[in-house]
């Protein structure tokens, strides 16, 4: 097999260094995790054998399963891989199959604990390549082995599954089930009756608008269109054309952290819905950039609890596709929720294949908008989202009015501020590689030029009191601190 041919180019580097990039960029950065998604879900089955797992030979059936399901429909399959609770299930079981236990994975966060905390999860290597992005079948099946608790590759086969009701294709497929539920990536939660641990047999029957899921005398109808006796659905928000993100409150690989909210009544998700529609007329009307980027890249939105005051919300480097948040409150607070989550998708993705800093050297760093000391790559973590933060609301400002447009200029101060210090920061730390200096030298263009719009005195000196009740509150939590 060849290794994927897939890279950054120059323009579309250059383009996300100034901090925007539209559609053209979020594609190829959707394209580098598409590829190696699929990457990565060929190392677990081979990792499995080579581990001698017990259920490596129910995964490489699994994976067999989804090469030919994918030359009746490949966009079903596709649409199965693609779904970001797959990316975190398969880093995790490749963590544990390969001994690199599980390192910490949220990235972003703009009320909220985990901006910039990531650590590099690695790269599969022995025996991951895969060639022209096609699944390929062939993989052997490993003997019995002992069981890796973190996670199972088995689970490939309920990928199996989604993918085969998806493309209306009838198949059998073995996988284990632990307690009744078997979660179907993409599409929903199926409760089966079965002791814990059971390795079961299950048969996919499509029918109408989903399919007949039975195991022995126990059957579920899976229904696409909602809930069922026995069935569990994701729901989607049907927001635009392009853009009807699903509500991930169901699989256990959803987040990173265990804070989530659980499933959802109907009445909360009016009010999400409500509060979606809103930030989608805002952003098509006045930020389209920020929407074209949002459209290409977010496709699942996992409700998280909120913290004492404010809301949360994040993204993870496991999960591409997932903004993590909190109950929003209207539509214009989540349309910068969006400005600020999409600057970290992109950025995460851009790291996977370019390394921007260097690896960490235990020094620690001030940001103006964490409660903590930050080491290089978190400070470029925040640096990149809190200027997307800042050109949201340097383009509120003129069209909000009284106490709302004064806001709008007290955040585009605030940030535009935070953003051009931590820029700084950046460049003198000597954290950054070649290719990150070229990137935020790119940021701080943009910055200087948000720094050169008039906004008004008093607006001003609200955000430099702000900053200062920040910066001292820092200082005394973090009193003999590491790096400046």
């Amino acid at each position: 097999m060849k290794l994927l041919p897939y890279r950054v180019s120059e323009e579309v580097f250059t383009e996300l260094a100034a901090g925007g990039g539209g559609t053209g960029a979020v594609g190829e950065l959707r394209a580098l995790q598409r590829a190696r998604r699929r990457l990565l879900v060929r190392g677990v089955v081979e990792e499995a054998r080579a581990a001698g797992h017990a259920h490596a030979g129910l995964a490489a059936r699994a994976y067999d399963l989804l090469a030919e399901l994918e030359s009746a429909d490949a966009d079903a399959v596709d649409a199965v891989l693609r779904h970001p609770a797959v990316g975190a299930w398969a880093w995790r079981t490749y963590r544990a199959l390969t001994g690199e236990g599980a390192a910490g994975t949220v990235v972003a966060g703009s009320g909220g604990p985990g901006a910039g905390a990531a650590t590099d999860p690695g790269r599969p290597q022995a025996g991951a390549a895969a060639g022209s992005g096609r699944l390929e079948t062939g993989a052997a099946a490993g003997s019995a082995g002992p069981e890796v608790a973190a996670a199972d590759p088995g689970r490939l086969g309920a990928l199996a599954v989604a993918a085969a009701v998806r493309a209306r294709v009838a198949c059998e497929v073995r996988l284990p089930v632990r307690g009744s539920a078997i979660m179907l990536p993409s599409l929903g939660r199926a409760v089966l009756r079965h002791d814990p641990g059971e390795v079961a047999d299950l048969a996919v029957r499509p029918d109408g608008t989903g399919a007949e899921l039975r195991a022995g005398r126990c059957a579920v109808r899976i229904d696409r269109g909602g809930d069922a006796p026995g069935w569990q659905a994701l729901h989607r928000f049907p927001v635009a054309d392009g853009f009807s993100p699903i509500l991930d409150d169901l699989d256990e690989y959803r987040w990173a952290d265990h804070d989530v909210e659980p499933r959802l009544s109907a009445g909360r998700r009016r009010t999400w819905q409500a509060c979606l529609d809103g930030a989608w007329r805002i952003m098509t009307a006045d930020h389209r950039t920020v929407a074209e980027e949002v459209a290409a890249a977010v496709s699942v939105l996992t409700p998280i609890r909120p913290p004492a005051f404010g809301q949360n919300s994040a993204s993870g480097r496991e999960i591409f596709g997932t903004v993590a948040l909190s109950e929003p409150r209207h539509g214009l607070g989540l349309a910068a929720t969006f400005a600020h989550e999409i600057q970290h998708a992109k950025l995460t993705a851009l790291i996977d294949e370019v390394d921007l800093t260097l690896p960490d050297d235990g020094r620690r760093y001030y940001a103006p908008w964490r409660p903590d000391p930050r080491p290089a790559y978190g400070l470029l973590q925040g640096a990149y989202a809190f200027m997307g933060v800042a050109d949201f609301w340097r383009r509120r400002r003129g069209l909000e009015r009284g106490a709302a447009a004064f806001r709008a200029q007290v955040e585009l101060v605030r940030w535009r501020e935070g953003a051009h210090l931590v820029i700084g920061t950046l460049l003198d730390s000597g954290g950054l590689t070649g290719r990150g200096e070229e990137f935020v030298t790119g940021m701080r263009r943009t910055v200087e030029r948000l720094l050169a719009e008039p906004v008004d005195l008093d607006a001003a000196a609200q955000a430099h009191r702000e900053a200062g009740w920040h910066r001292a509150a820092w200082n005394r939590r973090n009193a003999g601190a590491t790096g400046r």
